[in-house]
């Protein structure tokens, strides 16, 4: 777990009043479901020295859509990303998602691609899915245990951010994380739930901020501003 963590974990149980003992219970049995998980070397040979692209499901997702095609750099999405980034024919290298995206959409990739599943108190019924993977490795936002990590972060999207940087990336760029008050339409919110998700949203955008604080690699958003991570446009970036 890295440094500092665990008081925003805390914060994040206050927020949004979600209970540790729950969340450790859910990484409890995705510990016992995960048999062999994708070495930890073999996802850090993928992002150590590299330029990453992390893909959020925001609303800017669209015209990043549009470019991404054309980057010869290693990818990562959010699960809420994914069913896009397939639609356009973009397999990513690396998936991180708690389960609630689109079903069809991870299944898909989880047969080829690395599936980085979190454990939290609210997935636990999704985690069979798990099994249905080919390359997994498990996180958890609580104390590690197993064979899972903690790398930090809270969303799917800021938790690929935090994965990148824990495993060498050399400059990390996002691409349709707007971590606003407005949600993409590849999200699958329901009206009620829309309130927490922005609230989440704005957390992500807290914790992706505290990180630009620390982080060894070079930050950049094709999308909104964060703070810590300079705006570039997708076109010109060079690995």
């Amino acid at each position: 777990m890295i440094r500092g963590w665990a008081a925003r974990y805390r914060g994040i149980l206050a927020e949004f009043g979600y209970s540790a003992a729950q969340d450790r219970l859910s990484a409890k049995e995705l510990d016992g479901i995960i048999g062999r998980p994708v070495p930890l070397g073999r996802i850090a040979g993928i992002l150590r020295g590299k330029t990453v692209l992390v893909v959020g499901a925001g609303p800017s997702l669209h015209r990043a859509l549009k470019v991404i095609p054309g980057l010869d750099l290693p990818i990562i999405a959010s699960d809420g990303a994914l069913r896009g980034l397939l639609d356009e024919g973009i397999m990513p290298d690396i998936i991180t998602t708690d389960l609630d995206g689109d079903t069809k959409s991870l299944l898909r990739a989880g047969r080829s691609r690395i599936m980085i599943v979190h454990a939290h108190g609210d997935n636990i019924e999704r985690l069979p899915m798990v099994r249905s993977f080919g390359n997994v490795l498990g996180t958890t936002q609580g104390r590690e245990l197993g064979r899972l990590y903690n790398f930090g972060g809270f969303t799917d999207g800021d938790r690929a951010v935090f994965l990148a940087e824990a495993l060498g990336a050399r400059k990390i760029v996002l691409a349709g994380m707007d971590l606003g008050s407005r949600i993409g339409s590849l999200s699958d919110t329901r009206p009620a739930d829309r309130a927490t998700k922005i609230k989440k949203l704005k957390r992500a955008r807290v914790l992706l901020e505290w990180l630009a604080g620390w982080s060894r690699a070079t930050l950049y958003t094709t999308s909104g501003y964060i703070r810590g991570f300079e705006r570039v446009r997708l076109p010109g970036l060079a690995p």
